[in-house]
């Protein structure tokens, strides 16, 4: 059963500039799912799982990214939390590149969509962090 109240997907016209909000009120998995894997780091380059629809920035995941390279954070219960792989490097990836765009380091984004979907389910259907995925605490 999903918990989650609302996928907000952002969406950027071809000048890279201009954008919108597409919310999904109530969303599927099916529904997430297509989201997820239809970011491209440029005309789709994030999206947002809420737990309140009306509430913004907190209970929430995020995922940045696109095929190859994706950051997400869990926000709930007042912690945030980021992938994170230790055996990567410090090399700055980027993981958005329309507008302002957003990079971090290699140790925190992922290249594997899988790890990515089976955070945002477990996310998806408890509200919480997967505790088989290794994260960091955002400070």
């Amino acid at each position: 059963m999903i918990v989650v109240e609302a996928l907000d997907v952002i969406v950027y016209e071809d000048d890279g500039w201009t954008w919108r909000s597409h919310e999904v009120p109530s969303p599927s998995w099916e529904q997430i799912e297509t989201a997820i894997r239809g970011l491209d780091k440029f005309r789709h380059p994030f999206l947002f799982l809420r737990r309140k629809k009306d509430v913004k920035g907190e209970e929430e995941f995020q995922i940045l990214g696109g095929p190859g390279s994706y950051w997400f954070a869990v926000c709930t219960g007042g912690n945030q939390r980021r992938y994170f792989n230790p055996a990567r490097g410090s090399e700055e990836i980027a993981v958005w590149t329309s507008d302002q765009g957003f990079a971090d380091e290699a140790r925190f984004i992922c290249d594997d969509v899988e790890i990515v979907l089976k955070a945002a389910r477990h996310y998806a259907e408890t509200g919480d962090f997967d505790p088989t995925i290794s994260w960091e605490e955002v400070m």
